[in-house]
């Protein structure tokens, strides 16, 4: 297999190198490298950005990689002709006091030969966040990093001058202090009475921070946090633990926020996090000492499970990168998943050499799912779901869809009209909030040509909001209070947070009377 993987592989090189020498002979002129005798020399460029966060505080200390290409006119030493002319870049440079990083960029020829050359034609650039920084997320930039087009004329007469792109950043503020070894965002008048101890949820690949969690509440966030309201955040150190291994950590920070704010906490959880939570408390509850918590909110929790088509985790496992075969083999996702595919059968499709083998049966394997859940039903009467504090349960979708259907799910095609589609389930169009898209996208590729590559038809459910809201379109759930978006709603993704629920939370958090 080895061997076969391997010639594969090269003979999908060739195809790309072949790609890319057409491209070359074909390339327009303009990229083309000067003739002999030609500089390629540029005046210099400074890249400037000033980084700050959204209440206008400078953030040093972080390395940004700014990085793009280049484009411009070259000139002949001592004539008038020009050539056009390229050049990519990539330069690192650290925000100081006042937020501000800056590098300058020269061309092939160096800043020794600007004189023969300048540069009058447009510079792009994006400002990406380099590797190594501390925790920190940029709004302006990745995961839609800012990107600016500008013209650069230090004038023919004056070709040593000097042109400077600038960039304006906008970054998620820091948390605020720490409570107990937990970053926490206080409220915008400072106290850290009223906290929600707020437990992240399932990350399959491991690397979401604190921040990230913050800001994907914020739509809610920012409003409660006017109002008085701190937030308190889990970021597990291993996510791919199961929720019953992850319980502690909860215990763990609602403790230390109560002791600090002087009464009972808010325990919000996304997703897996609400499967953190309930353990938490309900075992906190058998043991005599129950968690200072005055209400459990669930948003978008998988109180049944969770779908990922076997077939597509079948793949995964197959031809995933390291990172996804851990993720989706965990034991976080062998709990949450309704089904695990075993003893899959596999079929070759394509001609030798540019072939794939693709999952055409296998078995349906629940019982680490059923596992999981059985126990935590069984931990008290009430299935699992703490007793003696209000319970509020968010569903990011409607409870009813009109003709949610099946259809194709993943397609796949090879060179010399090969190709291949795994069929849809119901549960993958089921009412519910959709997989990430972020995802989703590790599913597609394209080769040179269109030759081969892969997509999702359409992004599959993942959280089905009987799940969610454990309890059918026709049954009443198990919460004092809960939300799902009006009925035939298109689904939307896990992770969008839709506006009503946002709403919804707000008031279900102000509504308690926060007493000690």
């Amino acid at each position: 297999p080895r061997r076969t993987d391997f010639c594969r592989r090269a003979f999908i090189a060739a195809l790309m190198l072949f790609g890319g020498l057409l491209s070359f002979v074909s390339a327009p002129s303009f990229g083309a490298p000067a003739p002999p005798g030609f500089s390629n020399g540029y005046v210099p460029v400074v890249l400037q950005a000033q980084l700050r966060d959204r209440n206008g505080k400078p953030v040093s200390g972080i390395p940004l990689r700014f990085a793009g290409s280049l484009e411009g006119f070259a000139m002949l030493p001592g004539g008038s002709n020009t050539v056009p002319c390229r050049m990519t870049y990539s330069v690192v440079a650290r925000t100081n006091s006042e937020g501000i990083a800056s590098g300058r960029v020269f061309g092939p020829g160096g800043a020794g030969r600007a004189g023969q050359a300048w540069f009058r034609g447009e510079a792009s650039a994006a400002v990406r966040i380099a590797p190594g920084s501390r925790e920190i997320l940029l709004l302006a930039a990745p995961p839609k990093p800012q990107t600016v087009t500008l013209p650069l004329l230090p004038g023919f007469g004056n070709p040593s001058g000097e042109s400077s792109l600038h960039f304006d950043l906008l970054a998620f503020e820091e948390a605020d202090r720490e409570i107990g070894g937990f970053p926490v965002w206080t409220a915008t008048n400072g106290k850290t009475d009223r906290i929600v101890v707020l437990l992240e949820g399932f990350d399959l690949y491991n690397d979401y921070t604190a921040t990230n969690v913050m800001q994907l509440v914020s739509v809610a966030g920012d409003i409660l946090r006017r109002r008085g309201i701190s937030f308190l955040i889990v970021n597990y150190a291993n996510s791919y633990q199961s929720p019953d291994q992850l319980a502690p950590c909860a215990t763990e920070a609602v403790r230390a926020a109560a002791r600090v704010s002087g009464r009972p906490v808010a325990l919000a959880g996304l997703s897996m996090g609400g499967l953190v939570a309930r353990w938490a408390l309900v075992e906190a509850e058998n043991a005599g000492k129950p968690l200072p918590v005055h209400t459990l909110l669930e948003m978008d929790t998988p109180n049944r499970g969770a779908n990922i088509h076997p077939g597509l985790q079948a793949m995964i496992a197959r031809y995933g990168v390291r990172s996804d075969r851990e993720g989706i083999q965990s034991a976080a996702a062998r709990a949450l998943l309704f089904a695990r595919p075993t003893a899959v059968e596999w079929r070759r499709i394509g001609l030798p050499l540019a072939d794939r083998h693709v999952p055409i049966r296998w078995t349906d394997n629940s019982a680490d799912h059923d596992d999981f859940y059985r126990r935590l039903r069984a931990l008290n009467a009430k299935g699992g779901y703490p007793t003696t504090i209000r319970r509020v349960a968010v569903a990011n979708s409607s409870r009813v869809l009109k003709a949610p259907g099946s259809g194709s799910l993943l397609h796949l095609w090879l060179p010399w009209g090969f190709a291949w589609t795994l069929a849809a389930r119901p549960a993958d169009r089921a009412p519910g909030s959709l997989l990430p898209p972020q995802y989703g996208r590790r599913f597609a590729s394209y080769y040179p040509f269109g030759i081969a590559g892969s997509y999702l038809g359409a992004q599959p459910t993942f959280v089905p909001a009987s799940s969610a809201l454990d309890a059918e379109a026709n049954e009443r759930p198990p919460f004092d209070a809960f939300y799902a978006r009006p009925d035939n709603q298109p689904n939307r993704p896990h992770d969008d947070i839709d506006p009503g629920a946002a709403a919804f939370v707000v008031r279900e958090i102000l509504s308690e009377n926060w007493q000690p």
